[in-house]
């Protein structure tokens, strides 16, 4: 329990935490009248691709701490 490591994986929580929320904020809803439908566009890519890295990141280092 080294106090370092568990404040590093703490922070990484957090990070995926707020990624998870974050692509939210990085949609926008659309409405198109003539066919009657509701759907969305992507306003900032380069969000929702950061937070599946550090995610992906996150999770790998969780393996190889739990490995050692």
């Amino acid at each position: 329990m080294k106090k370092f490591v568990v404040v590093f994986f703490g922070f990484t929580w957090l990070v995926v935490i707020a990624g998870a929320a974050a692509p939210f904020g990085a949609m926008e809803g659309l409405y198109n009248e003539h066919a009657k439908y509701c759907g969305y566009k992507m306003k900032h890519r380069c969000v929702v691709i950061a937070t599946s890295i550090a995610d992906f990141i996150n999770d790998t280092l969780i393996l190889l701490a739990y490995d050692c």
